[in-house]
């Protein structure tokens, strides 16, 4: 909101929010691949006893579905904040 009293534009503010969620939607996808194979991996080789195999493009794909889905999340929450004039939270507070 503060952004749009400065004059950015409704484009420039859900530009910056997507690059926001991809980048957190990438990072939640790093760190969940590397805890999930260490995971599996432990489960694998010590528990099940079986040799582990890494599925890459698995694991690819999961990411980018992590990434859509914390893109599409992070801009449903903020739509109605972008829909919304400036005016009426700079009165109340």
């Amino acid at each position: 909101v503060v952004l749009k009293t400065y004059g950015a534009t409704k484009a420039q503010l859900l530009s910056t929010f997507l690059i926001e969620y991809g980048l957190l939607g990438l990072i939640a996808a790093i760190f969940g691949i590397i805890v999930g194979s260490m995971s599996a991996w432990g489960l694998a080789t010590y528990i099940i006893e079986i040799p582990f195999e890494m599925s890459w493009p698995t694991a690819a794909l999961t990411a980018l579905a992590a990434m859509a889905l914390t893109i599409i999340a992070g801009l449903t929450v903020t739509y109605r904040a972008l829909s919304a004039k400036p005016v009426d939270y700079l009165r109340n507070d």
